[in-house]
């Protein structure tokens, strides 16, 4: 079990790493060939994929697909498992054809209405969104196989095709612009590509659970059962697609397509501090659902405690030099032009500033059941952010949908610290004590270290913005290890890279 969790954890973290890589590498490129207006009509139609607003057609069902296919594989339950594969994959179709469908309606109708599109690219955003279309008939119904090969614990093969769809996509799409294709080539590579990885989805799915058949006959109260389980996660999933989308198409319908691209550099440098605050939290689930079900409460409180503390010494060293850096960042990674969008990366970086100390318990919170609260709270969150948003965008621009994002994600930071220290009986003192005292300091010493270095030294070159992080994000852990860690903690860390070594060296020899 431990080998499972271990290889599905570096699996899921190392195609994180993989794929923002690759995104960080293509980005400049498809902005550069692309231009500014295409570039912004690109991303725009990236929000009505799968991966965007038409992932509320999943319906939260692929969560419980998941864990229904680990249970009735390990019960060896074959005519459940057939039942649910079957109307799973018959749910997903009907919600493919649906989303194709409005897709086409919303293309000829409404899409260049509601938006304001640059009218050369009018004609050709209407295009893309019709290949689009063709894409999701195949795309959801494949969330199928890839819940079936969750269910078995495969995430490695998942992660695997995941950076491969990732990789396959970035080398075909320069070779296209680099050949002076349009981005309705890239449209068209995108949807083959697709439809090999759903392809390769239903292949491996079909070798890691080869005894699933499809059924013509099933159970339908097990398909409102399996509806009825993820309600919570669906309203969660509702929220975060609005939370992930909405920016851009307010945008898009108020000023036009065009300014998302200076959003998007800032929101992708603010992506890249997301990807560490999301590899520290999600390994705490299963630790504190096991916690929670043996009443060690003081396991849990440690959990939470320890969780927050180090992954606040992971995430705010590069919170807070990509928050000097942005600007220096953006004119080498995509063009001098761009540094503009430098302020709306820090605006976005300055929300994680206090939002990194929810990661950990949040998802401790899902670990313990306490979904319902996380729904309340994230309602009212987005509803403020979706409001504010509306409004400030006819005031001040890019910059109200980004100051509306930090309104809306204070407002939910109170009640989220709260229902956290509640549940996990953990005071005030010992909130600040073990976990504020012991890492903002630090992240205080180690910023103003980096304002000085920029000051005495301008690099000319990506490296050398890159070596400033280094050494900045290097003297945080320094100062954390020393001034933040008792040295019972130190003495673990020590023991445990000297029983590294010790095996490696041992392997070796």
């Amino acid at each position: 079990m431990l080998r499972v969790l271990a290889r599905n954890t570096l699996s899921n973290g190392g195609a994180l790493v993989a794929k923002v890589a690759i995104n960080f590498m293509l980005t400049p490129f498809l902005i550069l060939h692309l231009g500014r207006a295409l570039y912004g009509v690109w991303i725009l139609l990236i929000s009505f994929s799968v991966s965007g607003t038409l992932s509320l057609l999943s319906l939260g069902v692929q969560s419980a697909l998941i864990k229904y296919v680990a249970e009735y594989h390990a019960l060896r339950k074959q005519k459940e498992l057939n039942e649910l594969i079957s109307s799973t994959l018959l749910v997903y179709a009907g919600m493919g054809l649906f989303g194709a469908s409005v897709l086409v309606v919303f293309s000829h109708l409404w899409f260049t209405h509601f938006f304001v599109i640059p009218a050369a690219h009018q004609q050709t955003a209407k295009l893309m969104l019709d290949l689009m279309a063709i894409q999701v008939l195949f795309e959801l119904p494949s969330l199928c196989f890839d819940g079936i090969l969750g269910g078995v614990q495969r995430y490695d093969i998942l992660a695997a095709m995941d950076v491969g769809k990732t990789a396959l996509l970035a080398g075909l799409f320069a070779i296209a612009l680099l050949n002076g294709k349009t981005v309705i080539f890239l449209s068209i590579i995108t949807l083959l590509v697709t439809l090999v990885y759903s392809l390769g989805l239903i292949l491996f799915a079909n070798r890691e659970l080869p005894e699933w058949r499809l059924v013509a006959k099933f159970d339908r109260k097990q398909v409102f059962e399996v509806l009825d389980m993820t309600k919570d996660l669906f309203i969660l999933r509702l929220n975060g697609i609005i939370y992930n989308n909405m920016d851009k198409m307010i945008i898009a319908a108020v000023l036009t397509t065009t300014a998302i691209t200076d959003y998007d550099i800032g929101n992708r440098i603010h992506s890249m501090a997301l990807m560490v605050l999301g590899l520290a939290g999600t390994v705490v689930i299963p630790a504190t659902s096991a916690a929670q079900a043996r009443s060690e409460h003081d396991q849990i409180r440690t959990l939470f405690l320890k969780g927050t503390k180090y992954t606040l010494a992971m995430t705010l060293p590069v919170i807070c030099a990509l928050f000097v850096l942005s600007g220096s960042f953006i004119r080498f990674w995509i063009s001098p032009q761009y540094v503009g969008a430098a302020l709306y990366a820090r605006l976005f970086l300055s929300y994680l500033l206090f939002w990194v100390m929810t990661g950990v318990g949040w998802n401790m919170l899902i670990g313990v059941r306490e979904t319902k609260p996380i729904v309340r709270i994230q309602i009212i969150s987005v509803a403020i952010n979706l409001a504010l948003s509306i409004l400030l965008i006819h005031l001040i621009g890019i910059k109200g949908v980004i100051i509306a994002t930090i309104i809306g994600n204070l407002v939910a930071f109170v009640p989220y610290m709260r229902l956290m220290m509640k549940n996990f009986d953990v005071s005030l003192r010992q909130l600040f004590s073990e976990v504020v005292f012991t890492t903002y300091p630090q992240a205080l010493a180690s910023t103003g270290f980096l304002v000085l270095l920029t000051y005495l030294w301008r690099p000319g070159s990506i490296v050398g913005v890159a070596m400033q992080a280094i050494i900045s994000v290097a003297l945080y852990i320094l100062l954390f290890v020393v001034t933040g860690m008792d040295r019972s903690e130190r003495t673990r860390i020590v023991s445990l890279i000297s029983l590294r070594l010790g095996k490696t060296i041992g392997s070796e020899a």
